[in-house]
């Protein structure tokens, strides 16, 4: 909800970077905070193309520890806000995705359908 309250201002800055390069979309990502991501990805003025220092972009930066689920939805809320925003998918998951209308989930996080 903080997170919300602070992108309520119009005048904030959405795309600062922290000491280690990281955007707040970067570091809610990475730390798996899907609450926090899901609103991140809301706000149009949130750069969906920021990469960290290994080029890696957001969609590779999901924390590994991520139950199946939280995965999927993650993803699925990259692949909104990249179509609300009329962006190309930028990694292999949303190609597979995009390829497997139904079952992309399961066969991208290499489950049985």
């Amino acid at each position: 909800e903080i997170v919300r309250k602070i992108l309520y201002h119009p005048d904030i800055e959405v795309n600062p970077t922290s000491n280690k390069g990281l955007t707040p979309v970067m570091e809610a990502t990475k730390n798996g905070k899907i609450e926090s991501l899901q609103i991140l990805l809301e706000d149009g003025r949130v750069d969906l193309d920021v990469e960290d220092e290994d080029g890696k972009s957001i969609e590779n930066m999901l924390a590994k520890d991520l139950a199946p689920h939280e995965i999927v939805r993650a993803n699925k809320l990259f692949k909104e806000a990249r179509t609300r925003k009329k962006i190309q998918p930028k990694n292999e998951m949303d190609t597979c995705r995009d390829n497997n209308v139904h079952d992309w989930d399961a066969r991208c996080l290499g489950l049985e359908v």
